[in-house]
């Protein structure tokens, strides 16, 4: 069936994709609110922690199903985009050193989150940069949209490393000297590190610190954010790691705690653009038994 959607919508435009998705997301938001509650509590959260109004609200929520649509149909355009089509409507405006770094395959941990159009950036990788990287990637429980999305992720030479096997891989990549792409905001175990995302405990991953601390190499955060119909710019920056002492535990919560401020102030530029129908803080009500354990 997405086989299917991808052929018809070859011939609509991006912008064209885009208008449908907006229409398809606003449709389900009337029609089919899935998972509105869980939406507007996260986004009601955001909205104190960020001292916004609570009246903009409504506003937000829509802004995010129209989002969320967007999304969808855009991966219908995404799979077999060609180069000349993909740069027309996708622009890389990071620091220049890192530019270079990313052409060059300046070894690093590539880190997204789940913000903006994270799949136009992992499925065009290679398009942007001339380099493929290897991305972690869970698997989807729906075998046909496993399959489509697996196949739109590396149609351009990246690689996806399933996480299950995702650690003794990765560290085989970067003991070869290639880069890796990893999202980590997604809810990890309540075993894990706790501290704050958003202004509410959470258990979050260590593995891109860890990595980077192990290796020895800086953390690339990417951001792609829809600026408009058909168009996406990738913001970014360095995250630095030479300062910190691999040996000591510490850096490894430091250097977590660095990488997820960053994805803070992305996120609170634009927060219509968060994946926000996730259960990110479906443990925080645990806080009080885990957080002191890092938080004296």
């Amino acid at each position: 069936m997405l086989a299917i959607l991808s052929q018809f919508f070859k011939n609509y435009s991006i912008e064209e994709i885009d208008e449908t998705g907006k229409r398809f997301g606003s449709i389900v938001r009337k029609v089919f609110p899935y998972r509105k509650r869980l939406i507007e509590e996260n986004i009601r959260h955001f909205l104190k922690w960020a001292n916004r109004p609570e009246t903009d609200l409504p506003d937000l929520v829509n802004k995010n199903y129209e989002h969320m649509g967007m999304l969808f149909f855009e991966n219908f355009w995404l799979s077999g985009v060609r180069l000349s089509d993909y740069c027309q409507h996708v622009t890389l405006n990071v620091d220049p050193a890192l530019k270079l770094a990313l052409e060059n395959e300046r070894q690093g941990i590539v880190l997204i989150g789940h913000l903006g159009s994270w799949e136009l950036l992992v499925s065009g990788m290679s398009l942007l940069t001339g380099k493929p990287v290897s991305f972690i990637s869970k698997k989807i429980k729906n075998q046909s949209i496993n399959f489509f999305m697996h196949s739109l992720r590396e149609q351009y030479n990246n690689r996806m490393v399933p996480t299950g096997f995702a650690r003794d891989v990765i560290n085989k990549i970067l003991g070869a000297g290639k880069t890796i792409g990893l999202a980590a905001d997604q809810s990890a175990p309540v075993e894990s590190y706790w501290d704050y995302f958003l202004g509410r405990p959470v258990p979050i991953f260590l593995g891109p610190a860890s990595f980077a601390l192990k290796h020895r190499l800086p953390i690339y955060f990417l951001a792609p954010i829809r600026t408009g119909p058909g168009k996406f710019v990738i913001y970014g920056e360095e995250i630095l790691t030479s300062d910190l002492d691999p040996a000591d535990k510490k850096s490894l919560y430091i250097l977590t705690v660095r990488h997820t401020r960053v994805l803070e102030t992305y996120i609170k530029k634009y927060p219509e653009q968060y994946y926000w129908i996730h259960k990110r803080w479906k443990h925080t009500e645990k806080s009080p038994i885990y957080m002191p354990l890092y938080h004296t």
